[in-house]
């Protein structure tokens, strides 16, 4: 890339910003740039973690995102649960693959929060307890067979179970056995494993 379309993209990126003074580049260029900055509304500015470190400027109070939420992950665990299940069955593997990989990564950032790790991006994934791993192991599909993405929703749905009979008993109760027909899966009451 030569600098004549370096210096463009900053004309550019510089016009824009020009006309919208709400926004801040999210992403500086580099010398050699490939691609244009993202802009990011300066009151959405904020640090996502809690390792941020500001080098300059201000920003915003840290927000909570929807991993640091118990209730919202459930939510998006059972939504996700219902797309598996409609992808598997409208034979849509590749589409049941995606939402079971989303379903799970909500599951285990609800076990992330029971055990204290950060839960958000995956970054509390490999410090879980070695049973919880285990168990988390059997919730990936060995191939993209419906057979294979059914057992293994099963067993995601099962982690899912386990996850809200810990941490919202009386939310178990009300949606009752609804869960376990959704996935076909086998699941007593009360099977929810413990941390150690």
């Amino acid at each position: 890339m030569d600098d004549s379309h370096v210096r463009r993209l900053l004309r550019r990126c510089s016009l824009r910003r020009k006309k919208r003074r709400d926004t801040l580049p999210r992403i500086p260029f580099a010398q050699h740039a490939t691609s244009g900055s993202q802009l990011l509304a300066a009151d959405r500015f904020s640090a996502t973690g809690p390792k941020f470190k500001l080098i300059f400027g201000s920003a915003n109070e840290l927000r909570l995102s929807a991993g640091e939420n118990a209730a919202e992950l459930i939510g998006l665990a059972w939504l996700y649960g219902l797309h598996v299940r409609s992808s598997i069955g409208r034979r849509r593997v590749l589409q049941a693959e995606y939402m079971l990989s989303n379903m799970r990564n909500r599951v285990i950032e609800l076990a992330c929060l029971r055990e204290g790790l950060p839960p958000g991006e995956g970054r509390g994934f490999d410090d879980l307890s070695k049973d919880q791993k285990s168990r988390f192991a059997e919730c990936y599909p060995s191939s993209l067979e419906r057979e294979a993405l059914q057992h293994a929703f099963q067993r995601t749905m099962s982690a899912l179970i386990d996850e809200i009979q810990l941490r919202k008993s009386a939310l178990f109760e009300r949606i009752g056995s609804t869960p376990v027909e959704i996935a076909r899966c086998d699941v007593p009451h009360g099977s929810a494993t413990r941390a150690t």
